[in-house]
């Protein structure tokens, strides 16, 4: 029986126990065992780092590079949709997850918790549009010249939005009571249409949230390898992409988390885990995605003697382009560095030629 029967029946349902305890087992409201702690432990963690890069990502795009893009306002709404996502899942964890579910009364998952645990859904499925496409975007303007960069970027950003906008649109269709269900949120009617298809909804999502990580962290592998630079430098470079395998590890986790707890029916101890790595993921998956373009602020690396190699790379690629011609081309100009061919085009008056492939950049501007 859901909550609304109970209460139809008069029933006090903040003394039933939201499942049936397995035999011998004594329900629990006062202190029983949680592990809420876990996903409180994954944001007091990972939400910091997040800021911090995201911090460092807009001073260097502001005051060192002065190049602000679509990639970075894109950043900004997926940092905004994550805090939204990660207070939402808070607001569930410790009460009602945490527990053995027979050890949280029924009248904890009321309206209330129904209407904030749809929300936190939406706003993972949101949050991971963002975060992924930013990344892509953030791809697009390194490797812009390159068409094979052009054909992967924008079939990602298609398959990632398409997808999680059909998982939105169907999670929200499902979850949200019709006029016809009696007792709301909380009705069995409306809770049946709901839990099973959500579980495998949920799953779903977790295996394409995988798969998804793996192809946005190849592309720069692949476009990389091709670039004829030193291998010290293309180890350089690479090494700062290859930060978002720990995106992959925590979205990997999650979706182990998802299989192994697929079907069963304590969901307040079992979702927990899930929402410990989601958290995790998204932090870890904007700070990654913030790495290449805090490269300028190293810009003194060699002056002082500390070299990293890649950063010069992401230097040329992020370094505003105002400060480095006129914007009316002056015949008496002359570049401060060696002149990239490309800019022949620009001084034409060619504004839709770019300044060359990433192979180039990188070996021009050191």
């Amino acid at each position: 029986m859901s909550a609304a029967d109970f209460q139809a029946l008069g029933v006090d349902i903040s003394k039933i126990p939201a499942l049936a305890p397995p035999p011998g087992v004594i329900p629990n409201f006062v202190n029983p065992v949680s592990r809420a702690y876990q996903a409180q432990i994954a944001v007091g963690i990972c939400f910091p780092i997040m800021a911090v890069f995201v911090l460092l990502r807009v001073y260097c795009k502001l005051f060192v590079t002065q190049n602000w893009g679509f990639d970075d306002w894109t950043t900004m709404l997926a940092v905004a949709v994550a805090c939204a996502f990660q207070g939402l899942g808070l607001s569930v964890i410790g009460h009602p997850l945490g527990p053995h579910q027979w050890n949280v009364p029924l009248s904890a998952f009321d309206d209330n918790f129904q209407k904030r645990s749809l929300s936190g859904s939406l706003a993972y499925h949101c949050t991971a549009t963002l975060v992924k496409s930013a990344i892509l975007l953030l791809y697009f303007r390194i490797f812009k010249p390159s068409k094979a960069a052009r054909l992967l970027i924008y079939g990602g950003i298609g398959t990632i939005v398409a997808f999680y906008l059909i998982t939105f649109i169907t999670n929200l269709s499902l979850c949200v009571p019709r006029a016809s269900d009696v007792g709301g949120w909380t009705s069995a009617t409306s809770q049946a249409r709901c839990a099973l298809p959500n579980q495998r909804l949920a799953l779903g999502s977790g295996i394409f949230s995988f798969i998804s990580d793996v192809y946005v962290l190849s592309i720069p592998i692949f476009l990389v390898s091709a670039l004829q630079l030193p291998l010290r430098r293309k180890i350089g470079v690479a090494a700062i992409f290859l930060t978002g395998t720990i995106a992959c590890a925590c979205s990997l986790t999650s979706l182990i988390y998802r299989v192994r707890f697929n079907g069963q029916k304590d969901f307040a101890w079992t979702a927990v885990p899930v929402y410990t790595w989601s958290f995790a993921e998204v932090n870890i998956g904007i700070a990654t995605g913030c790495m290449p373009t805090v490269a300028p602020l190293f810009r003194s690396e060699r002056r002082k003697g500390f070299r990293i190699p890649g950063l010069s790379y992401f230097r040329s690629r992020f370094s505003s382009n105002r400060s480095r011609q006129p914007l009316v081309h002056d015949p008496s100009y002359r570049p401060p560095y060696p002149e990239h061919p490309g800019m022949g085009a620009l001084k034409n008056g060619d504004s839709h030629t770019e300044l060359g492939s990433a192979r180039s950049v990188a070996q021009d501007w050191p």
